[in-house]
């Protein structure tokens, strides 16, 4: 009697462990299938991330089609006992490149991409210090179109005319005169409808008519 009772809690115990095994047999599979599916839907989501990382950081823009530079002075011409003193206004800061002054949005989209950096499609750099009396004037685009100087004006934030030029306002006999052309073959510009092109010479220059000529 005790052998057998020995015997049945074995098969008992041996059952178990058949059932046992063959639960884990069963299920394997269907474990090894959810795992790769994991790892599979990992991968891709690592695959999107870096397409998607390159794609807004690394991956070139649409070509430039205008690329070219010109030349702006704007002048203050003051009356002094020995003589006429010119001073120079120029930009402190680059304009229409992102993270500076970009007071315009008419043309987003048009710029270039440089150095990862989006930009105007008329803007400027940094200028050198010391300022030479000018700023260079990059117009970059990736649409072959006409631009303006009252774009380059309108992305800096500031007006363009005879009566107020950067900010500063015409007084008495004193106003803005614009002209382009290097002397002594300079003419009267045409201010915020003046073409931008690679041979263009601005010169603004802030003066008292009494006095003399402004930029001629």
């Amino acid at each position: 009697m005790v052998i057998k009772v020995k015997v049945w809690r074995e098969r008992i115990i041996l059952g178990k462990d058949i059932f046992s095994i063959t639960g884990m047999a069963g299920s394997s599979p269907a474990r090894r299938r959810k795992s790769r599916r994991r790892i599979y839907t990992a991968l891709l989501l690592t695959v999107i991330i870096v397409i998607g990382v390159y794609f807004l950081y690394f991956a070139p823009g649409p070509p430039i089609v205008v690329d070219f530079t010109f030349q702006m002075s704007i002048q203050i011409s003051i009356q002094a006992p020995n003589g006429t003193k010119v001073s120079f206004l120029g930009q402190d800061t680059p304009v229409g490149v992102a993270g500076y002054p970009w007071h315009n949005h008419t043309y987003d989209g048009q710029g270039a991409i440089i150095n990862n950096v989006a930009h105007y499609p008329v803007y400027s750099e940094q200028n050198p210090d010391p300022y030479p009396g000018y700023t260079v004037i990059h117009v970059a685009s990736t649409v072959n179109r006409l631009y303006f100087l009252s774009d380059y004006f309108s992305v800096w934030g500031k007006p363009l005319g005879q009566n107020n030029t950067a900010g500063i306002p015409a007084q008495g006999s004193s106003y803005w005169q614009m002209c382009t052309g290097k002397p002594p073959n300079q003419q009267l510009g045409h201010w915020g409808q003046e073409v931008l092109t690679s041979t263009l010479r601005v010169t603004i220059v802030y003066f008292n008519s009494t006095k003399g000529p402004g930029c001629f």
